[in-house]
């Protein structure tokens, strides 16, 4: 492309190395990546899923009527957005680029007449050429004004695809148009600037003002309430900025290679399935097929009969994209999951397949359930958590050799992309590959393409993003080729918020009530409302009740959830306080990694007859905990939030008798939950209706409720319309808390808080190579976690001067903070002492 456009093409140069004596790449080869990687992403099935969201896009006007693109339009379209790939760097030709950027001393003339005027950016000026170039196409080829004010539209949203290439992706309107009017016109004053352009002439006799009258209409189409138009244009932009993003990788890295995706090949696949297959668990699995339940059955047999429930409701649905999957809690959903996405892989041919949960704990615990079923051989079907404590390295194939800068760049690289065809995330970074604007966040898209993708805990979204999730989500898995797979205890029946639009969904539980009214769930928790009132108790009233609760139930391991943090600490430090005949110990989000391993693990093991243990905990406990106990204590919250804690009850269903769960309202639900809907249906807004559904598991009528007060919120569609990324990515974020990280120095397992932070320190300080570093430091992570707090900004959190400690890489340092950790003797570890902390720097 570039030696059809431009002549002398390897006098210009694109990027340059650090590495002594390695040449300049010229602007020709690195197009020529560019354009090697995007046409790989193409014959992947992106050239099909461009095509696809072509078809489906649709724009209006007044002057235009409803217009939807025909065969010889997509054409067209698939053209000039191959063209915007391939010129996106054309604008390097700018001698001042060439001479400050590249030291190019061949334009050093150039420069000195330019360099007054004009800067050294070159995305503006790949927009005009890209721009000019195919606005001569349009009034060369058709003649139909419609037909033309849409195609000059389209070209004007991909030189917004072009200018945006270094940038965010945020939204296109009429300052781009402005500001390319003006740099035309600038140009046309500065003929040397394009001497060398073979479109020169063509270029110096563009007329500007037609400009204006070209997109004085076009500019006003809207995209009729379509997404496909909208996915386009993040998929072209994603293809560009990912091959880009390649290409470059390709020159940087020490072997100049290039290299292809990856993906599970057939062989893969099979080799994953024989090793699932070959598990003790999988052979149970196998043997209870056909054999169905009971009133008598085990829980392990009523686990058996969902998996083929699912498996075989499966069958019948194939050509469905998205699958509801609802089950109790505890009745076996990650291997459900696994042994579905590995059988849909099979059949069709998938190429990835991507978990996403909410919480930290639930990606740990999937890790160390699915690894178990993993082929140890194949270290590239490894399975990847995607987030900031794990690394992508394995810490025995560091200890076996030395890495490198090439180890570090491809690490960095691969973690950038997602280039791991087996994969755990958080749902806030998926929500950020499919909404998000930022450049990195596009990087990862072309990766999701032909996925099996895997959403647990979906209830836990903020209601008010499900609608447009589960549109967004069905038109993704029809071009991206996805198959997605979300599941639940409370599965809100999604696909009824949008009804009409023949959303690609199936129920793969659809009789999920037998299984929830099996005696194994339904009867390993009853509901005790004894304590429950109509009005929020005092701190005094409450700790009353709680009293009263354990003295009913001596002997036994309790677990007591407050709904905010505060409260709990309260509870905490009143049950540690004043009676020792309880062993009372704290769960909350405040603790590492390594001490919730070490109570969990006590718990397990826990066999003091006749004491009592009391484990006080926030709803982190809620979040996947694996966690058995005979007693719960519960502050009321929401009808999911009552499900989840009440798995933690009984769990296993091995009690004689069924474990109790008791109600308190201490803390109203609106401070947690402010603005959610589900707060018109809850035990303290009407608790008949409440207690009917939570018995009966009926929560397909709890939502449909619920779903009556959700409203309808049009403006996603109108930010759609207006191609305002930015915007849709505003509404559909998921929520994050404020938070401070602080690293403590205390003792760990032997090892002394300040050696970690110090190695911390001198990789900040040392290492200078990018990749080298960040690398570095996702390695020390781990070992960084048993010291590392989040602060979430609370009220109390919010009273600390973080000001008064040492930062370092946005961390804040606690010295000698083995004074504000609190020996826990029962299993050798240590909690943090956050009262005495904010005490002290308050």
């Amino acid at each position: 492309m570039i030696d059809k456009l431009i002549m002398n093409e390897g006098s210009y140069f694109a990027h340059t190395s650090s590495e002594v004596g390695r040449s300049k790449e010229t602007l020709k080869e690195h197009t020529d990546l560019v354009m090697y990687y995007y046409n790989l992403f193409l014959e992947e099935g992106m050239e099909k899923s461009l095509r696809k969201l072509l078809q489906g896009s649709v724009f209006k006007s007044k002057s235009v009527g409803v217009y939807t693109l025909d065969k010889e339009d997509v054409e067209f379209v698939m053209e000039v957005a191959n063209e915007a790939v391939a010129m996106h760097d054309v604008g390097k030709i700018n001698p001042i680029f060439q001479f400050e950027k590249m030291n190019n001393t061949l334009f050093e003339n150039d420069y000195k007449e330019l360099v007054r005027e004009l800067g050294s950016e070159h995305s503006i000026y790949s927009c005009a050429f890209f721009l000019c170039r195919n606005l001569r196409k349009i009034d060369e080829r058709y003649e139909d004004k419609k037909k033309k004010k849409v195609l000059f539209r389209i070209v004007y949203d991909l030189c917004f695809v072009i200018s945006k290439h270094h940038g965010s992706f945020k939204k296109i309107d009429n300052e781009l148009y402005f500001e390319l009017e003006n740099t035309i016109a600038r140009l046309h004053q500065k003929p040397i600037f394009f001497k060398n352009v073979m479109m020169g002439n063509e270029f110096e006799a563009f007329d500007v003002k037609a400009l204006k009258r070209k997109f004085q209409n076009s500019l006003k189409l809207d995209t009729n309430e379509t997404l496909d138009y909208f996915i386009f244009l993040k998929s072209v932009y994603s293809l560009l900025v990912t091959s880009d993003y390649y290409a470059t990788h390709t020159y940087m890295a020490l072997d100049n290679e290039k290299f292809g995706l990856k993906k599970l090949s057939n062989e893969d696949v099979e080799n994953l399935l024989s090793t699932y297959k070959s598990s003790e668990l999988y052979k149970k699995i196998e043997s209870g097929r056909g054999k169905g339940f009971n009133e008598k059955s085990s829980m392990n047999e009523v686990r058996t009969a969902l998996f083929w429930d699912v498996q075989d409701n499966y069958e019948k649905n194939r050509d469905k994209n998205i699958l509801f999957v609802e089950a109790p809690t505890g009745g076996g959903k990650t291997n459900v999951s696994y042994g579905l996405a590995l059988k849909i892989c099979k059949e069709e041919k998938k190429k990835r397949i991507q978990y996403v949960f909410p919480f930290n704990t639930l990606m740990d615990q999937t890790q160390e359930s699915l690894e178990e079923h993993l082929p140890q051989q194949r270290t590239h079907l490894k399975l990847q958590v995607l987030n900031s404590t794990t690394s992508t390295f394995d810490k025995n194939d560091v200890k076996e050799r030395k890495l490198n800068y090439s180890d570090y760049k491809k690490g960095l690289f691969d973690k950038q992309m997602i280039r791991f065809p087996f994969s755990i995330t958080s749902h806030v970074n998926f929500f950020n590959m499919i909404f998000g604007t930022s450049r990195d966040a596009h990087l990862k898209l072309p990766h999701l393409k032909d996925a099996v993708i895997i959403l647990d805990e979906v209830q836990s979204y903020a209601p008010k993003v499900w609608r447009e999730m589960i549109r967004f989500f069905d038109r993704y898995a029809e071009v991206f080729n996805w198959k997605v797979i979300i599941m639940s205890a409370t599965l809100p029946p999604l696909d009824r918020l949008v009804p009409g639009t023949g959303l690609s969904t199936a129920n793969l539980t659809p009789n999920s009530r037998k299984y929830y009214m099996h005696a194994c769930f339904k009867k390993r928790v009853k509901l005790n409302d004894e304590f429950l009132t109509k009005e929020p108790l005092s701190q005094g009233e409450a700790m009353d009740s709680i009293h009263s609760i354990i003295g009913k139930n001596l002997g036994k391991k309790i677990l007591l959830e407050m709904i905010t943090k505060d409260t709990a600490k309260k509870v905490f430090d009143s049950l540690k306080d004043i009676n020792n005949e309880y062993e009372v110990l704290k769960l909350d989000g405040d603790d590492t990694k390594y001490y919730r391993r070490k109570l969990l693990e006590y718990i397990k093991n826990y066999n003091k007859e006749g004491k009592t243990l009391i484990v006080v905990t926030t709803q982190v406990v809620e979040a996947g905990v694996d966690i058995d106990m005979e007693v719960g204590i519960k502050n009321i919250s929401i009808l999911d939030s009552e499900e989840q804690f009440g798995g933690r009850i009984n769990r296993n269903s091995k009690m004689i008798e069924s474990g109790v769960m008791y109600l308190i309202y201490y803390v109203e639900p609106r401070v947690v939950y402010r603005g959610d809907v589900r707060l018109t249906l809850t035990f303290a807004t009407k608790p008949k209706e409440a207690l009917e559904i939570f018995e009966n598991k009926n929560y397909f009528g709890y939502y449909n409720r619920v779903f009556d007060n959700l409203g309808i919120d049009d403006e996603v569609a109108e930010l759609v319309n207006a191609t305002d990324f930015e915007g849709v990515r505003k509404k559909m974020t998921l929520i994050e808390q404020e938070q401070v990280q602080m690293f403590v120095d205390y003792e760990c397992e032997g090892v002394r808080g300040k050696d970690v932070w110090e190695e911390y320190k001198r990789i900040l300080e040392f290492e200078k190579d990018f990749a080298a570093r960040t690398m570095k430091l996702e390695m020390l992570r781990e070992d960084m976690a048993n010291y590392l707090f989040n602060f979430v900004m609370e009220k109390r959190e919010r009273k600390v001067n973080y000001e008064a400690l040492p930062m370092e890489g946005g961390m804040y340092y606690l010295e000698d903070g083995e004074k504000y950790m609190r020996s826990v003797p029962e299993f050798s570890a240590k909690s943090f002492n956050k009262s005495m902390f904010i005490e002290d720097f308050s």
